[in-house]
């Protein structure tokens, strides 16, 4: 039995079971409850940085799944521009709440349909960052993991992953990885300058855009605004989730909750950070 090991060092997430445990329960205290026009959940866009900043978003995305009591948790991952997907295919991921059961035989598959190549163990933390909140929320679900690209072949891989977990009757969610805008001088990104108008222009406009495609479920435009207009590091895994739950049946999202890293660190009203990253958690 091969198990992938964890590779995000503590800072990310917890070390602990128990130090796992309590942020979870922490997150989950604060999460808006279910919409109840929410009749069921298809999956949705969770972010990715440490969850110290969007921990919590992430947990009230998954936490709106958990009720469908899923056998396969698909989630897309990201931080690749270009080339082939890339399909986790050990047995198991280890996380401090014990081990995540990885679907391998659907993973096999659906890397030879895609043409796909084998993720190799790497720092990334497009899906690594989720691990103990799948093993919480979702206990006896499998995980089926991969890494895509920013181009048409993310929509490939949703459609596929999707179509592959109907056409074996086993019931499933789908989920994309990606932060939004990066914005600042630590990112090479600064088009309306510094300061509290480009902290609003985040929020209000360019972040704004890419969550009403993702609300609208419109894969194609997450696949341009993510890389043109700088809304997102990971717009593939975004489109992906998007191309899954409509095969899935989903025909609207809904928004859980949304703010950047410089709310996080914000010791005052007055309080902007130069750099910071947008966050988003959003359900289909």
């Amino acid at each position: 039995m091969e198990t992938r090991r964890r590779a995000l060092p503590p800072g990310w997430y917890p070390a602990s079971a128990a130090e796992c445990r309590r942020d979870i329960e922490d997150f989950l205290r604060l999460s808006p409850p279910r919409p109840s026009e929410l009749k069921c959940v298809s999956g949705g866009i969770v972010p990715h940085a440490g969850w110290f900043y969007s921990g919590k978003l992430a947990a009230w995305a998954f936490a709106a799944a958990a009720p469908e009591r899923p056998r396969v948790v698909i989630l897309f991952g990201g931080h690749l521009g270009r080339g082939e997907a890339r399909v986790v295919l050990e047995d198991a991921w280890e996380t401090p709440l014990g081990e995540v059961v990885l679907a391998r035989g659907l993973a096999e598959e659906l890397k030879e349909r895609l043409g796909a190549c084998r993720e190799g163990v790497s720092g990334d933390n497009t899906i690594e960052i989720h691990l103990p909140l799948l093993k919480f929320l979702f206990p006896e679900s499998q995980l089926l993991a991969l890494r895509v690209p920013h181009t048409d072949a993310a929509l490939a891989a949703g459609r596929e992953a999707a179509g592959l977990c109907r056409e074996r009757s086993l019931s499933c969610v789908a989920f994309g990885s990606t932060d939004l805008t990066h914005y600042g001088p630590s990112y090479d990104f600064m088009p309306v300058g510094l300061g509290e108008r480009a902290l609003e222009w985040v929020r209000r406009v360019n972040d704004a855009r890419f969550i009403e495609a993702a609300l609208d479920l419109d894969a194609e435009a997450l696949l341009r605004l993510g890389p043109w207009e700088g809304s997102a590091c990971s717009a593939g895994a975004a489109a992906a989730a998007v191309a899954a739950a409509r095969v899935l049946g989903a025909s609207r999202g809904h928004l859980l909750g949304s703010f950047t890293s410089a709310d996080v660190e914000a010791s005052g009203d007055s309080f902007v950070s130069d750099s910071f990253v947008g966050y988003a958690a959003v359900v289909f």
